[in-house]
Protein backbone atom coordinates (compact mmCIF):
# COMPACT_ATOMS: atom_id res chain seq x y z
CA UNK A 1 0.00 0.00 0.00
CA UNK A 2 2.55 2.31 0.84
CA UNK A 3 4.65 1.74 -2.62
CA UNK A 4 1.45 2.20 -4.49
CA UNK A 5 0.96 5.52 -2.67
CA UNK A 6 3.75 6.79 -3.46
CA UNK A 7 4.01 6.34 -6.85
CA UNK A 8 0.86 8.08 -7.43
CA UNK A 9 2.16 10.93 -5.78
CA UNK A 10 5.02 10.78 -8.05
CA UNK A 11 2.60 10.16 -11.20
CA UNK A 12 0.38 13.43 -10.14
CA UNK A 13 3.97 15.56 -9.46
CA UNK A 14 4.35 14.48 -13.17
CA UNK A 15 1.70 15.55 -14.33
CA UNK A 16 2.15 18.93 -11.94
CA UNK A 17 5.28 19.81 -13.49
CA UNK A 18 4.46 19.47 -17.25
CA UNK A 19 1.46 21.09 -17.16
CA UNK A 20 3.48 23.92 -15.60
CA UNK A 21 6.06 23.64 -18.54
CA UNK A 22 3.30 24.27 -20.78
CA UNK A 23 2.14 27.25 -19.51
CA UNK A 24 2.83 30.81 -20.77
CA UNK A 25 4.39 32.26 -17.61
CA UNK A 26 4.75 36.11 -17.48
CA UNK A 27 7.34 37.81 -15.43
CA UNK A 28 6.11 40.57 -13.42
CA UNK A 29 8.91 42.27 -15.93
CA UNK A 30 7.13 42.28 -19.12
CA UNK A 31 4.72 44.30 -17.78
CA UNK A 32 6.03 47.41 -18.27
CA UNK A 33 7.90 49.25 -20.78
CA UNK A 34 11.53 50.16 -20.70
CA UNK A 35 12.34 53.51 -19.06
CA UNK A 36 14.08 56.21 -20.64
CA UNK A 37 16.30 58.68 -20.70
CA UNK A 38 18.18 61.78 -21.62
CA UNK A 39 22.09 62.18 -21.76
CA UNK A 40 23.76 65.92 -21.66
CA UNK A 41 26.75 66.54 -23.57
CA UNK A 42 28.72 69.33 -22.43
CA UNK A 43 30.35 72.26 -24.63
CA UNK A 44 33.42 72.25 -22.25
CA UNK A 45 33.89 75.88 -23.82
CA UNK A 46 30.56 76.82 -22.11
CA UNK A 47 30.55 74.16 -19.02
CA UNK A 48 31.60 77.33 -16.30
CA UNK A 49 31.00 80.55 -15.80
CA UNK A 50 34.22 82.66 -16.37
CA UNK A 51 34.54 85.08 -13.39
CA UNK A 52 36.50 87.56 -15.02
CA UNK A 53 35.04 87.29 -18.27
CA UNK A 54 32.18 89.31 -19.32
CA UNK A 55 28.93 87.16 -17.38
CA UNK A 56 26.26 89.67 -19.63
CA UNK A 57 27.25 87.35 -22.89
CA UNK A 58 27.94 84.14 -20.95
CA UNK A 59 26.14 80.86 -22.25
CA UNK A 60 25.90 77.12 -20.84
CA UNK A 61 25.25 75.13 -24.11
CA UNK A 62 24.85 71.37 -23.84
CA UNK A 63 23.87 68.67 -26.56
CA UNK A 64 20.50 66.50 -25.31
CA UNK A 65 20.57 63.07 -26.71
CA UNK A 66 17.86 60.79 -25.69
CA UNK A 67 18.04 57.00 -24.78
CA UNK A 68 15.09 54.34 -24.62
CA UNK A 69 14.10 51.26 -25.41
CA UNK A 70 14.17 51.83 -29.31
CA UNK A 71 18.29 52.89 -28.85
CA UNK A 72 18.22 56.73 -29.50
CA UNK A 73 15.21 57.72 -31.46
CA UNK A 74 13.51 58.90 -28.34
CA UNK A 75 10.23 57.20 -29.18
CA UNK A 76 9.14 56.25 -25.61
CA UNK A 77 10.02 60.48 -24.72
CA UNK A 78 6.82 63.06 -24.32
CA UNK A 79 8.99 65.56 -22.93
CA UNK A 80 12.38 66.45 -21.01
CA UNK A 81 11.78 68.77 -17.94
CA UNK A 82 15.36 70.71 -17.21
CA UNK A 83 15.79 72.28 -13.99
CA UNK A 84 18.16 74.88 -12.13
CA UNK A 85 19.23 75.09 -8.00
CA UNK A 86 21.40 77.24 -7.16
CA UNK A 87 24.46 76.12 -4.43
CA UNK A 88 26.45 79.41 -3.72
CA UNK A 89 29.89 78.96 -1.96
CA UNK A 90 29.21 81.21 0.76
CA UNK A 91 25.78 83.53 1.45
CA UNK A 92 27.99 86.84 1.07
CA UNK A 93 25.76 89.53 0.04
CA UNK A 94 22.43 87.44 1.07
CA UNK A 95 22.77 84.35 -1.37
CA UNK A 96 20.92 81.64 -0.64
CA UNK A 97 20.68 77.57 -1.97
CA UNK A 98 17.53 77.77 -3.81
CA UNK A 99 15.09 74.64 -4.73
CA UNK A 100 15.25 73.09 -8.15
CA UNK A 101 13.54 75.88 -10.67
CA UNK A 102 12.45 74.68 -13.72
CA UNK A 103 14.16 76.54 -16.83
CA UNK A 104 12.93 75.15 -19.67
CA UNK A 105 10.94 71.72 -21.04
CA UNK A 106 12.30 70.33 -24.17
CA UNK A 107 10.23 68.03 -26.69
CA UNK A 108 12.82 67.66 -28.91
CA UNK A 109 15.99 66.28 -29.10
CA UNK A 110 19.37 65.44 -30.55
CA UNK A 111 20.30 69.46 -30.87
CA UNK A 112 22.30 71.87 -28.31
CA UNK A 113 20.47 73.87 -25.60
CA UNK A 114 21.45 76.88 -25.27
CA UNK A 115 21.12 78.88 -21.43
CA UNK A 116 22.35 82.82 -21.29
CA UNK A 117 23.35 83.28 -17.64
CA UNK A 118 21.98 86.29 -17.03
CA UNK A 119 18.84 84.46 -18.04
CA UNK A 120 20.10 82.07 -15.10
CA UNK A 121 20.67 84.45 -12.63
CA UNK A 122 17.55 86.27 -13.35
CA UNK A 123 15.53 82.61 -12.06
CA UNK A 124 17.51 83.10 -8.59
CA UNK A 125 16.17 85.88 -6.22
CA UNK A 126 18.71 88.43 -5.04
CA UNK A 127 21.27 86.66 -7.36
CA UNK A 128 22.64 89.47 -10.05
CA UNK A 129 25.35 88.91 -12.21
CA UNK A 130 27.80 91.46 -9.95
CA UNK A 131 27.95 89.18 -6.49
CA UNK A 132 28.73 85.41 -8.11
CA UNK A 133 31.43 84.30 -6.31
CA UNK A 134 34.07 81.93 -6.66
CA UNK A 135 32.94 78.27 -6.63
CA UNK A 136 28.99 79.56 -6.55
CA UNK A 137 27.43 76.32 -8.80
CA UNK A 138 24.57 76.36 -10.99
CA UNK A 139 23.12 72.36 -10.62
CA UNK A 140 21.19 71.65 -13.23
CA UNK A 141 18.99 68.04 -13.49
CA UNK A 142 16.95 66.44 -15.67
CA UNK A 143 13.73 64.67 -15.35
CA UNK A 144 12.27 62.27 -18.44
CA UNK A 145 8.15 62.38 -18.96
CA UNK A 146 7.73 59.11 -20.87
CA UNK A 147 4.57 58.85 -23.31
CA UNK A 148 2.51 56.57 -20.74
CA UNK A 149 3.17 59.23 -18.07
CA UNK A 150 5.68 58.37 -15.88
CA UNK A 151 8.84 60.13 -15.02
CA UNK A 152 12.31 59.01 -14.15
CA UNK A 153 14.72 61.88 -12.62
CA UNK A 154 17.65 61.98 -10.45
CA UNK A 155 14.82 61.26 -7.18
CA UNK A 156 14.01 57.31 -8.84
CA UNK A 157 17.05 56.30 -10.78
CA UNK A 158 20.08 54.53 -10.40
CA UNK A 159 23.05 56.20 -10.63
CA UNK A 160 24.04 53.22 -13.14
CA UNK A 161 21.75 54.62 -15.70
CA UNK A 162 22.31 58.25 -14.78
CA UNK A 163 25.40 59.17 -12.65
CA UNK A 164 28.28 57.83 -13.89
CA UNK A 165 30.47 59.77 -17.46
CA UNK A 166 29.82 56.33 -19.22
CA UNK A 167 26.07 56.06 -18.82
CA UNK A 168 23.23 56.57 -20.69
CA UNK A 169 21.99 59.30 -19.54
CA UNK A 170 22.00 62.45 -17.32
CA UNK A 171 20.73 62.81 -13.64
CA UNK A 172 22.33 66.15 -12.73
CA UNK A 173 25.58 68.18 -14.16
CA UNK A 174 26.92 71.12 -12.08
CA UNK A 175 28.24 74.23 -14.06
CA UNK A 176 30.20 76.30 -11.48
CA UNK A 177 31.85 79.61 -11.35
CA UNK A 178 35.64 79.99 -12.04
CA UNK A 179 38.38 81.77 -13.00
CA UNK A 180 41.36 81.49 -15.79
CA UNK A 181 43.60 78.91 -14.46
CA UNK A 182 47.69 79.06 -15.43
CA UNK A 183 47.27 75.46 -16.85
CA UNK A 184 51.44 75.57 -17.26
CA UNK A 185 52.09 76.87 -13.70
CA UNK A 186 50.32 73.98 -12.45
CA UNK A 187 51.59 71.74 -14.56
CA UNK A 188 54.66 69.70 -13.64
CA UNK A 189 56.75 67.52 -10.93
CA UNK A 190 56.32 67.69 -7.45
CA UNK A 191 57.40 66.12 -4.33
CA UNK A 192 54.67 65.24 -1.29
CA UNK A 193 54.28 64.92 2.11
CA UNK A 194 51.91 64.56 5.02
CA UNK A 195 51.67 67.29 7.49
CA UNK A 196 48.97 66.66 9.28
CA UNK A 197 46.58 63.66 10.14
CA UNK A 198 44.47 61.96 12.51
CA UNK A 199 46.47 58.89 12.62
CA UNK A 200 50.16 59.06 13.37
CA UNK A 201 51.48 56.29 11.00
CA UNK A 202 50.65 58.72 8.28
CA UNK A 203 52.23 62.07 9.33
CA UNK A 204 55.95 62.35 7.29
CA UNK A 205 54.65 59.68 4.82
CA UNK A 206 56.19 61.43 1.42
CA UNK A 207 55.99 60.74 -2.34
CA UNK A 208 59.03 62.39 -3.95
CA UNK A 209 57.74 61.92 -7.63
CA UNK A 210 54.24 62.99 -8.04
CA UNK A 211 53.03 64.73 -11.31
CA UNK A 212 50.43 67.05 -11.79
CA UNK A 213 49.15 67.63 -15.54
CA UNK A 214 46.22 69.03 -17.61
CA UNK A 215 43.77 66.95 -17.81
CA UNK A 216 40.37 68.96 -19.30
CA UNK A 217 38.34 69.54 -20.93
CA UNK A 218 37.70 72.11 -18.60
CA UNK A 219 40.43 74.49 -18.65
CA UNK A 220 40.61 74.07 -14.63
CA UNK A 221 40.77 70.46 -14.39
CA UNK A 222 44.27 68.78 -13.64
CA UNK A 223 45.05 65.31 -13.03
CA UNK A 224 47.33 64.10 -10.04
CA UNK A 225 49.43 60.61 -10.16
CA UNK A 226 49.45 60.58 -6.00
CA UNK A 227 46.97 62.38 -3.14
CA UNK A 228 48.00 60.35 -0.63
CA UNK A 229 51.78 60.24 -0.44
CA UNK A 230 51.98 56.80 -0.59
CA UNK A 231 50.89 56.35 3.27
CA UNK A 232 48.84 53.30 2.38
CA UNK A 233 51.69 51.35 1.04
CA UNK A 234 52.89 49.84 4.14
CA UNK A 235 48.54 48.93 4.35
CA UNK A 236 49.11 46.99 1.09
CA UNK A 237 48.17 49.60 -1.13
CA UNK A 238 49.94 52.17 -3.14
CA UNK A 239 49.64 55.94 -5.03
CA UNK A 240 46.32 56.83 -5.70
CA UNK A 241 45.66 59.19 -8.52
CA UNK A 242 42.81 61.43 -9.20
CA UNK A 243 41.66 64.97 -10.63
CA UNK A 244 41.78 68.15 -9.09
CA UNK A 245 39.86 71.33 -10.30
CA UNK A 246 41.69 75.07 -9.81
CA UNK A 247 38.43 76.99 -8.89
CA UNK A 248 39.54 80.87 -8.55
CA UNK A 249 42.82 79.51 -6.70
CA UNK A 250 41.31 77.19 -4.48
CA UNK A 251 42.38 73.56 -5.42
CA UNK A 252 39.73 70.91 -4.78
CA UNK A 253 40.21 66.88 -5.46
CA UNK A 254 37.70 64.79 -7.42
CA UNK A 255 36.72 62.03 -4.64
CA UNK A 256 38.55 58.53 -4.86
CA UNK A 257 38.78 55.04 -3.76
CA UNK A 258 41.55 54.29 -2.05
CA UNK A 259 41.14 52.15 1.52
CA UNK A 260 37.88 53.42 1.03
CA UNK A 261 36.19 57.09 -0.82
CA UNK A 262 38.15 59.62 0.09
CA UNK A 263 37.10 63.17 -0.60
CA UNK A 264 38.25 66.66 -0.55
CA UNK A 265 37.36 68.18 2.88
CA UNK A 266 37.82 71.84 1.63
CA UNK A 267 40.40 74.42 2.82
CA UNK A 268 43.10 73.46 0.07
CA UNK A 269 45.33 76.38 -1.30
CA UNK A 270 47.81 77.11 -4.29
CA UNK A 271 51.14 79.54 -3.71
CA UNK A 272 52.06 79.72 -7.63
CA UNK A 273 55.10 81.98 -6.49
CA UNK A 274 56.65 79.29 -4.82
CA UNK A 275 54.88 76.68 -6.54
CA UNK A 276 53.34 74.41 -2.98
CA UNK A 277 49.88 73.27 -3.21
CA UNK A 278 47.92 72.06 -0.18
CA UNK A 279 44.91 69.15 -0.09
CA UNK A 280 42.52 68.47 3.48
CA UNK A 281 41.01 64.59 2.30
CA UNK A 282 39.26 62.19 4.44
CA UNK A 283 38.83 58.86 3.83
CA UNK A 284 35.48 57.02 4.88
CA UNK A 285 36.39 53.45 5.52
CA UNK A 286 38.81 54.21 8.29
CA UNK A 287 37.56 57.86 9.24
CA UNK A 288 41.18 59.03 8.30
CA UNK A 289 42.24 62.51 8.36
CA UNK A 290 45.56 63.98 6.28
CA UNK A 291 46.88 67.14 4.95
CA UNK A 292 49.22 67.13 1.76
CA UNK A 293 51.51 69.78 0.96
CA UNK A 294 52.80 69.54 -2.55
CA UNK A 295 55.92 71.35 -3.95
CA UNK A 296 56.74 72.00 -7.46
CA UNK A 297 60.42 70.78 -8.24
Amino acid sequence: MKTYNIKFFLFILGLTVLAACETDYESPLEEFDRGATVKAILDPEHSSINLLGDVSTATVEFEIVPFDENGQNADLIESLEISVQFLPADTAGGKRQTDEILVSTETTFNKTVVYEVPDLVDLIPGLTTTNLGPSDVFRFSFNVITSDGREFGPSNTASQICGTAGSNGTCTFDVPVTCPSDNESFAGEYSSVITASNFGGFVGSTNPSVTIAFAGPEEFRYSISDITSLAYVPFGGTAYATDFVDICGTPSFTTVQTFGATSDTGGGTWDPENGVLTFNAFEANNGLTWTVVLTKK
